[in-house]
């Protein structure tokens, strides 16, 4: 299946850092976004919160410039990290805790999203384009 190069290059970049065991939600340069825009952190400042998909005055003005990050506005890199975070069931505190199977279905969520950002039906088997079997079935939607 063809997709936008912005989601390709998403996609190849999580699928990497899914294997390489670099995939931290707890980390600005190796969260979902992070990966997304090569272990960068910056776009931290498109948030007061991270997590709930607000901009921050640096995120709305970056957004009123029309600025893209990886082909990515900064709402779209926010809404990403929120879908990645809610998915692993991310508390406000900023505590929660996360296994491999997590991150797994942390990126299926992702990879929906990033599908629907693109209009693109989600025609992929994550499983086998992660080449990983979860061990747990997921309990979320």
């Amino acid at each position: 299946m063809a997709f936008k190069r912005r989601t390709e290059k998403a996609i190849n970049r999580l699928y990497t850092a899914f294997h390489k065991g670099e995939l931290h939600p707890n980390c600005h340069c190796k969260c979902a976004v992070g990966n997304i825009l090569n272990q960068a952190d910056f776009w931290a400042d498109f948030s007061d919160s991270i997590g709930e998909g607000n901009l921050s005055y640096v995120g709305r003005v970056n957004q009123l410039l029309g600025r893209r990050f990886e082909g990515f506005t900064p709402q779209e890199l926010l809404d990403i990290e929120a879908v990645f975070l809610k998915r692993l069931r991310f508390e406000a505190n900023g505590k929660f805790s996360y296994n491999q199977d997590d991150l797994f279905y942390g990126l299926e969520a992702v990879i929906k999203y990033l599908c629907k950002l693109d209009h693109e039906p989600n025609l992929l088997r994550i499983e086998e384009l992660l080449d990983y079997q979860p061990k747990k079935t997921s309990l979320l939607v």
